[in-house]
Order: C-alpha cells, then structure tokens, then sequence
C-alpha cells in the first residue's frame, strides 16, 4: 500500500494509489502556495516518477508509482528499468505469435482452406472440383530413413468399374436416356415380315413360382447379359432359370432384348434342334437344363484342361447338328411363296450349342434380330449391329455401314468347324489381337490351317474331315451373296453324312439320335 501523505496543516492526505492518482495528486497540490519545501519536494518526485511511467503500463505498474512515493529516486529507476525491459518482452512476443499466425493462415489459404483464429477450416469441394477426373497420386521426396521403410510397400489402387467412374465423374445426360431405348424396328419403308415380330407372351406367374432359396437351386454359369441358376419345379423337374446380371441397367433396351429372345425360342419350340423354353417374364426365363455342356466343353475338355480326342465322324456328326440348329432358326417361316428368313442369331459360337438328349442344341437369342420386309422393294431388309467384338464374326459386322444378314450366321458356323478341325479359336495359329484379326477377316484372310489336318483331308483318306473342311471353305465365302445359306450347308452335311455312315456299315438313324 502507498503511504498516506501529511500536508503542511496537519490533515492528512491519501496518497495515490496508481500512475492516474498520482498526477491527480500532484496537480492539485502544485495549486498551494502554502506548502513548504519538503511538501514540494514530494510533490517533484511523484510528478518524476509518474511522467516516466505514464507511457509503458498505467494500470499494470501501480507498485512503481508506489515506491517513487516513498522518496527512493534509486529504486524507482530500478524499477522503470525493469519495467521497460518486461514490455519490450512482452510487445516481441506479441510480434512473434502475430507473424506466426498470419503464415499459417496464408499457408492454409494456398490450399484452399478457410481459416479462423488460426485454425483451418475444411472447405465444401466446388461442383467444378468434383466433376474432374481422379489425378494421379502425387510422389513426394522422401528422406532416406523413409524411402528404407517404405522400400518393399507397394502402391495400392482403387479399380473402379466403368459404370462407377461414369455414376461419380460424368453426370448424366440425355444421351444416356437414349442409350436405353430400344432400336425402333418399323419404319415407314420396312415393317414385319411376320405379325408374330410384334408380341410378347409373358408367363410371370409361372416364373416366380420358383424357389430361389431351395437347396436345390444352384449357380452354374452366366453369359453377357444373364447368370444361369439350376432350379426344381414343383414336380421335381430340373430347369435352367436367367436372370439379368446386376450390372446391366433395367431399361427399355433391354426388356426388348429378352422379349426378342423369348418369342425366337418359343417360335422354335417345334424344332428338336434348339433349346426348349417354359416361361418368360421382363428380362428372365425358364429354359430346358443341359447336363453334358457345350461344344466348347467338346473341344477342349475343361474338366481335365486337355483336348478332347473325337473321330472325323463324331466331328462330322456334331457339324451336321451345329447346322441343323442354325437352319431351323433361319427357315421356320420358309413356305412355298415366302422362302426369306425372318429370324438372324447374330452370336454364334460353340457355347451356345449345348448337349441335350445326345444332341447340341442351339440356345441363347438375346442377340437376335428380327429380319422386316421392304414393302416397296418386296425383299428383305437388312439390320444393323454396330458393336461386334470378337474375332468369330463375318466381315460385313466388322465393316461399316455394318449392313447385315442372316447370312453373319453361316460365316460364324464356319468358324465353329475351324474349332472343330484345329482345336484353336479362330487366328490364335497367327497370334492375332483381335484389331488385327479383325482387320484380316475384312480383307478377305481367314486363319491358318495346319498342314497336318490339310493333307489327311482328302476323300480317299479321310472322307469326314474333306466333308467339314470343304463346309467350312463353303462357310468362309466373302461375298455374301454367294455364302450359301445354312439350309445349303446342312443338306450338304446331311447327304454326306448318310453315305460315309452307310459305307461304313453304321446305323445312320443311331447315328443322328446319339446312340453311338
């Protein structure tokens, strides 16, 4: 506490008790001429004392006003001193914190990052940032402590599907929509060749009547567009149920794509030589169940991973079905007056020939496409399909405008009897990508066939493979006007057949049912 003050008169006088108090004191008093020297003394030292610290700290430095009051003109320069040193301490650390503020506040703003009080903030990422693609990952310089321990870390990547990147970096637009509608089928110079192009019969009560969670029901395999599940009625009879794969959208195109595959089959019930259909709902289906495979599974034996070892008969036999089949879809409506196909698979291959009852079986017309007629010309039209991959397609699917025919058919079954006679697929022998191997096919090149098979195929050698060799030449035409069509080839197997069965002495009818 500051010591209380006695003026001249004898009153006492509180003293002051801050810088403020004691230039209040001090001017007050220098109004008294009364006072004697001693009073003016103390009135010069608090003035002194109070003007040096006025300007540092007024409020905080009252104990140094307070000992100036006590007539210590020493100690109160001691003190000024120290206090002097303390502010400037305390202003140099005030600097300090403020500049390390301000660059971390620029340095959160480099990187797009809010700051408040010294703190970032994290942002909402703009539309614009987020419809770019993914950048590639940044590598940072590691000191050679770090790059020791992450020496055997490999990089990891996130594989996005082609959907997934499309769903996060492209929005939709009104092409997309498009994409899912169907290809229009009538137009003004092109209208169906036969009323039954145009319905549907559904059976959706039937389909769902089946027991998925049966113990019974089994995945055996999927295609493109569907998997495949084994399934029991309620009789005990085993059947095939499809169902579209999750992957693929639910849209018009699609329904489309099954309804077509369903009427096709249910056309060609009446033929033995494709697969049976029992009921048909949106994009799935009941179908007859396989239990010996393909003829892919024929070739090349995926049990074991080896090739399966077949005669030139047995081979000719199983050309002669791979015919058959194609043939019947090609000439179901064929009549006197009207012998035009209505009906192109447009994907053969050997996996769609399953073995059922001893014979393969021609399955799968999700591909189809239905063949209209040109009222003003009176002749067929042709069709259109623009994504062909693959190296067993015909050279007008492969060539633009890819204007097409049922006729894609019979050069596919060409391809399948190349299988047959070389167990390779088509231009593996040359080691051809498939840009490559397509390219050859338009320009008239068709894969190799060893010379071992070339020079045993010969009539007087061995009579069923000429037949399949000179089928698959047949098969192989490039103009597609003198490509003969699949009726032509499957009589020409048929006849064929008969004779070197006969010649052999074999039962041709046994032959034909499998008994062999």
């Amino acid at each position: 506490m500051v010591k209380k003050q006695v003026q001249a008169n004898g009153e006492r006088t509180p003293s002051p008790t801050s810088v403020q108090d004691a230039l209040f004191f001090t001017s007050i008093n220098n109004d008294d001429d009364d006072d004697d020297e001693n009073a003016k003394k103390k009135r010069s030292y608090y003035s002194y004392c109070a003007n040096t610290t006025h300007y540092r700290l007024r409020r905080l430095h009252a104990a140094v006003a307070s000992s100036c009051a006590s007539h210590n003109t020493n100690k109160c320069n001691t003190n000024n001193r120290k206090s002097s040193v303390f502010v400037w301490l305390l202003i140099l650390t005030s600097i300090i914190v403020g500049i390390a503020v301000i660059l971390r506040s620029n340095n959160n703003n480099n990187h797009h990052q809010a700051s408040y009080y010294g703190f970032p903030v994290r942002p909402m990422p703009s539309t614009s940032s987020i419809l770019q693609p993914p950048q590639p990952p940044q590598h940072h310089q590691l000191n050679n402590k770090n790059k020791n321990n992450n020496k055997n870390k490999k990089e990891r990547k996130i594989h996005l599907s082609r959907n997934t990147y499309k769903a996060l970096y492209n929005p939709i637009t009104s092409y997309d929509a498009m994409r899912g509608w169907s290809d229009p089928f009538l137009t003004e110079e092109c209208q169906q060749s036969k009323d039954w192009q145009l319905t549907s019969f559904p059976s959706c009560n039937g389909v769902h009547e089946y027991d998925l969670f049966d113990v019974n029901t089994i995945l055996i395999n999927n295609g493109y567009w569907r998997d495949v599940w084994r399934v029991q009625d309620s009789m005990g009879n085993v059947e095939v149920l499809k169902m579209m794969r999750y992957a693929h959208e639910f849209e018009e195109r699609n329904y489309d794509r099954h309804r077509r595959d369903a009427v096709a089959m249910e056309r060609l019930t009446r033929s033995d030589h494709v697969v049976d259909i029992y009921g048909f709902c949106g994009n799935s289906g009941i179908f007859q169940y396989s239990e010996g495979g393909d003829v892919h599974n024929m070739v090349f034996n995926n049990s074991n991973r080896k090739k399966s070892m077949y005669s030139s008969v047995e081979m000719l036999k199983v050309a002669h079905e791979i015919s058959q089949g194609i043939a019947a879809a090609h000439s179901f409506d064929y009549t006197p007056d009207f012998p035009y196909a209505t009906l192109a698979h447009t994907d053969i291959t050997p996996t769609q020939f399953i073995l059922i009852g001893g014979k393969y079986k021609l399955n799968d017309f999700n591909r189809s496409r239905f063949i209209r007629w040109n009222k003003n010309e009176n002749a067929p039209c042709s069709y259109r399909v623009g994504r062909n991959p693959g190296k067993f397609r015909s050279p007008e699917e492969y060539s633009k405008p890819h204007v097409q025919t049922e006729k894609v058919d019979v050069y596919s079954m060409g391809n399948i009897y190349y299988t047959l006679l070389t167990r390779m697929w088509p231009f593996d022998y040359e080691q051809y990508d498939e840009e490559k191997a397509q390219s050859a096919v338009k320009k008239g090149k068709r894969p190799h066939v060893p010379s071992v098979i070339m020079d045993r195929a010969n009539v007087t050698v061995d009579p069923a493979l000429f037949v399949v060799v000179q089928a698959m030449r047949a098969c192989y035409e490039q103009d597609v006007v003198n490509r003969p069509s699949a009726v032509d080839v499957r009589d020409y197997l048929k006849g064929q057949l008969d004779v070197i069965l006969q010649g052999r002495g074999m039962d041709v009818e046994a032959w034909r049912g499998g008994s062999h």
